[in-house]
């Protein structure tokens, strides 16, 4: 067995397995370098950006508020010309002049933000932003939306008045307490080894899962063709081994290779970056405790899903991802050998692998129905599609189905060898 485990390894580790291992560190690094970098070097930018469009957006919203009011007024005045008024008028009036003072009190709370808006666009727009006033800044805007808008439950006729939304403020409350001792040059988006690895786990970005998908396919298309394509299967199956055995030394062995590449590959990325960067600071990421906490049950909690939002370090987020991370590892693999075995021509298997690669990159959001949308780890344990459902699952259950089409995938294989 052991003999066969070692054929079977020194079989992966081709020519063309070591030039794309080669190939796929390069992209990697390449990622690395073309996203969390370039995020870190715009961060300033795109916080202009963002803010620029909530501060046109409220400008919109008060000039939209003086137009309203103005109309009522032209409507009050009208009515009030009338030398013999109906109940119906009489009514109409008092009912105008309630809408006005509610505008009139929405007005005064979209200046505020807008005047805060405007201020952080000064900041913003200066040579050398300083990170400590912009946020000091937004400490003044979220304390005003705590004790003027939430306190008093004060409801906006626009939406947006959080900024985003309520969940957007209460994650910034949390994590501006939880990341207070780390410095203002540390950002959020601060290129550290934790946070390299944290932007491949997380799949936010397609790009990194795209990669890995296509070297699966690439490194693996051919672990059945070799021996068919050329009618060479006699060999494998004369082997003094019992088929199952055959299959599976093979399934498990070229899995644990390329496992192995895509961790040194990340491992590769976390060096270099720790190098240049540092490792840390290990700063806090969000994440919601009800999908962790209640792994493999249905969630229907919907309307206060951020009232369980708590922060975790970046290094707890990432041991947290990492099993999912390799779950759809294992997920693509599988499919990969079940299709080689299958076909068992390079040129199909190359096609379906291309398929499963576009099938990752168009994935815009987590799905349930689709599994080639769980390597988007945010999503779930972040709970970010939780506005499209009114029920979600635990971390649990999306383990489990990658597991359970993995297995299904492998052992469909395995009968398929079997009947050879």
């Amino acid at each position: 067995m052991k003999t066969l485990a070692k054929n079977e390894r020194k079989l992966f580790f081709s020519k063309k397995n070591l030039v794309l291992s080669i190939i796929l560190f390069v992209l990697m690094v390449f990622m690395y370098r073309s996203y969390t970098v370039k995020n870190y070097k715009y961060y300033i930018g795109n916080l202009n950006y963002e803010n620029s469009q909530r501060l046109e957006n409220s400008k919109l919203i008060v000039e939209e508020m003086k137009v309203r009011q103005k109309s009522l007024k032209k409507l009050i005045e009208d009515a009030e010309e009338i030398e013999h008024p109906k109940e119906k008028d009489l009514e109409n009036i008092e009912k105008w002049k309630k809408e006005i003072d509610e505008i009139e009190e929405d007005k005064k709370k979209w200046t505020v933000i807008n005047s805060n808006l405007g201020l952080l666009d000064l900041f913003l727009n200066e040579e050398r932003p300083n990170l400590s006033s912009i946020e000091e800044v937004w400490v003044d805007i979220d304390h005003f939306l705590d004790t003027e808008v939430y306190e008093k439950k004060f409801k906006s006729q626009y939406t947006g008045l959080y900024l985003d939304d309520g969940r957007y403020w209460n994650s910034r409350k949390l994590l501006r307490e939880a990341n207070q001792d780390i410095p203002y040059k540390h950002h959020e988006a601060y290129p550290s080894g934790l946070k390299a690895v944290f932007d491949i786990v997380a799949g936010e970005n397609m790009r990194y899962m795209a990669i890995l998908v296509m070297f699966i396919v690439l490194a693996n298309f051919d672990g059945w063709t070799n021996d068919f394509e050329e009618n060479e299967g006699k060999i494998i199956l004369t082997l003094p081994y019992e088929k199952r055995t055959l299959y599976y030394t093979r399934f498990f062995s070229r899995f644990l290779c390329t496992l192995g590449l895509i961790l040194l590959s990340i491992l590769i990325v976390f060096i270099l970056a720790s190098i240049k960067y540092g490792v840390g600071p290990n700063r806090m990421v969000l994440i919601n405790d009800l999908p962790i906490k209640n792994p493999f049950v249905f969630i229907t909690d919907r309307p206060w899903v951020w009232q369980h939002d708590y922060p975790v370090t970046l290094s707890k987020y990432i041991s947290y991802a990492f099993l999912v991370f390799i779950l759809f590892i294992f997920f693509i693999y599988s499919l990969t050998n079940l299709i080689s075995i299958l076909i068992r021509d390079g040129v199909g298997i190359l096609a379906g692998g291309i398929l499963f690669t576009v099938l990752v990159a168009i994935v815009d959001y987590l799905k349930y129905s689709n599994l080639f949308s769980y390597y988007k780890v945010q999503d779930m344990i972040y709970m970010i599609p939780y506005y499209q459902h009114d029920w979600f699952w635990g971390i649990g259950l999306y383990s489990t189905i990658l597991l359970i089409a993995s297995l299904v995938s492998a052992y469909l294989g395995k009968i398929k060898f079997k009947r050879l």
